[in-house]
C-alpha cells in the first residue's frame, strides 16, 4: 500500500505531464502541501492543517469558513470563478 504522500506526488506529476497550468488544488492535510505549493489557486476547508492555511493565505487562495465536506461547495465555486476569470 502506498502512503498518502505518494498519492500527492502522483497527482502533481500527472498534472505536470498533462501540461495543465494554471491549476486549482483542493486539499486539507499535510500530504497536500506540495500540490498546494505548485498550484496557481489553492483552496481548503477551515478544518485543514495550519501549514496549509498559511500557504493558502500567502498565495491568495481560498479558505472556506466551513469544515470538511461542507466546504466543498464553496471551494468548487471559488474554482469555477477562477477558471472563468482566466478565460
Amino acid at each position: 500500500m502506498q502512503s498518502p504522500m505518494h498519492w500527492g506526488a502522483i497527482s502533481l506529476i500527472s498534472v505536470s505531464i498533462l501540461g495543465v497550468h494554471p491549476y486549482i488544488a483542493l486539499g486539507d492535510q499535510i500530504n497536500d502541501l506540495q500540490m498546494m505549493k505548485e498550484s496557481t489557486w489553492p483552496a481548503m476547508p477551515d478544518s485543514g492543517v495550519a501549514e496549509l492555511k498559511d500557504l493558502v493565505h500567502q498565495k491568495k487562495g481560498f479558505c472556506s469558513l466551513l469544515t470538511h465536506h461542507e466546504a466543498s461547495r464553496e471551494m468548487l465555486a471559488f474554482a469555477y470563478k477562477k477558471v472563468f476569470e482566466s478565460i
